[in-house]
């Protein structure tokens, strides 16, 4: 199926799965810190409250909460009881009476006080003597008759006689007995704390609907808090990614290399703008015996815009080639061309390795490869030649040539309109090549046991078909992954 859609043209759109692989690890990056963020922490924290039982049990019982049987309505009912008992009836009734106050004025008085000291004389046995030992008419004339002509005037008249009998009345003794005792305390702590206006808003409270109640709570805040929460974009994101989870691939994978050519310049650190051979043996580079063109050392190599361009052009120049028969030769060639590799700053064994390029529509032949210092294990990502797309593994082998290989190809010249992901996963016992994400070739044999380097390099061949200058392959970026 995967051959007859690369034969038809049906591979995905570059721009649709970069964009989703790209959406897909910044949706990572941002879960993962979403993830450690206060915002999720509270929500969490909230949503653990709102829907465990010890909740639910508060909002119940909230929603249920009346004023009839509360302490309030208690202590209301308790109050109003004693309020009505008869002792506290007459206290009051006493307290607030004309006749407590004229006796309290009465008994403060200096009329009193002269009745009180003429009483204790007239009931002197002093006076009794004296009163006795003489006759009524004598005693009629003495300064004593007069006092107690005055005591019994006194406590003849009607004053003395409503506030004496007021005193010795059955309510006004009841009265005595109710003043300072527990029973007025209770009920003017009854009263005092009825009369409170703690007392009044809590009882305004408990006399609303449930409904009412339950939204003035602080259950009610945190449930609003995360009901709102529940709902918010970001939640709703977040709990959408974690149910299907579609990070699975990307945690297996830790980024090794990377070169997105964003700085706008080269940079030779990293590059290495000839074969590792012709560097380490000569300091120079060099073209294999069957290329047309000369490597020029990265003169034909320009960044621009966050892509590298391999230029190809019609150019007479003079460089070394290999010939496995006659060795290194220099030679004289119409054209010049250039490649870049990883041979002194990045290799790796496994892994996937990644690259999205743009050929160019010529005869020059385009590749991006996995190279060791020596010519086998060999691989190519891919390679376009003669307006064929190749994918290839090459290795050592017993025969008589040495070499065994397993090439995939498909039509190569769509792959010059614009720019396309191409990859290679490697694992134990596994290469799978891709386009666009789209399985392109498997091969289970013949896999390398060393690591290799990445080779991107622009070749015109003897046998090139079409030769249209200048030619330029682009990179747009480069990654690798390593297995965790």
């Amino acid at each position: 199926m995967a051959g007859l859609k690369f034969a038809l043209g049906l591979i995905p759109g570059t721009a649709k799965v970069e964009g989703a692989d790209d959406k897909l690890r910044k949706d990572y990056s941002e879960y993962n810190e979403y993830e450690k963020s206060d915002e999720l922490k509270h929500y969490t924290e909230l949503e653990n409250e709102v829907n465990s039982s010890d909740f639910l049990s508060r909002k119940k019982a909230l929603l249920a909460l009346k004023y009839k049987g509360s302490e309030e309505f208690i202590k209301e009912k308790e109050y109003q009881t004693v309020g009505k008992s008869k002792p506290i009836k007459n206290y009051f009734k006493i307290k607030e009476s004309r006749q407590l106050t004229e006796y309290t004025n009465f008994k403060n008085s200096d009329g009193l006080k002269t009745f009180q000291e003429l009483e204790k004389f007239v009931n002197s046995e002093a006076f009794i003597k004296a009163k006795s030992e003489l006759s009524p008419k004598e005693f009629k004339a003495t300064e004593d008759a007069a006092k107690e002509k005055k005591y019994l005037s006194a406590k003849g008249s009607s004053q003395f006689k409503n506030n004496f009998k007021f005193e010795n009345s059955t309510p006004y003794k009841e009265y005595l007995r109710v003043d300072g005792s527990e029973e007025l305390k209770k009920y003017e702590d009854l009263k005092e704390y009825v009369g409170s206006e703690k007392f009044r808003k809590q009882k305004e409270y408990l006399l609303l609907p449930g409904k009412k109640k339950y939204e003035l709570s602080e259950e009610f805040k945190k449930e609003t808090e995360y009901t709102k929460l529940k709902k918010s974009d970001k939640v709703i994101w977040y709990q959408k990614l974690k149910k299907k989870y579609p990070f699975t691939e990307i945690e297996k994978w830790d980024l090794a290399f990377e070169e997105n050519f964003e700085s706008g310049k080269f940079d030779s650190k990293i590059w290495l703008t000839r074969y590792l051979n012709g560097d380490k043996i000569m300091n120079k580079p060099y073209v294999q015996h069957d290329d047309i063109h000369a490597f020029t050392d990265g003169k034909n190599i320009s960044v621009s815009s966050g892509k590298l361009q391999i230029t190809t052009k019609k150019e007479e120049a003079k460089a070394l080639s290999w010939s496995p028969v006659f060795g290194f030769a220099e030679r004289e060639y119409a054209y010049t061309s250039d490649m870049i590799s990883t041979a002194k700053s990045f290799s790796q064994k496994e892994g996937k390795f990644i690259a999205k390029v743009k050929l160019g529509n010529s005869g020059v032949t385009q590749a991006f490869s996995l190279m060791t210092d020596m010519n086998l294990p060999h691989v190519d990502v891919f390679k376009y030649e003669n307006n064929k797309l190749f994918a290839g593994n090459f290795w050592k082998n017993d025969g008589k040539n040495g070499i065994s290989k397993s090439v995939g190809k498909t039509g190569g010249g769509r792959y010059t309109n614009d720019f396309h992901i191409f990859s290679l996963e490697w694992s134990e016992g596994k290469m799978v090549w891709k386009i666009n994400g789209l399985e392109f070739k498997v091969q289970t044999e013949g896999l390398p046991q060393s690591e290799m380097h990445l080779c991107f390099n622009a070749s015109l061949k003897e046998t090139a078909k079409n030769k249209n200058f200048p030619s330029t392959m682009e990179i747009d970026w480069v990654r690798v992954y390593k297995k965790k």
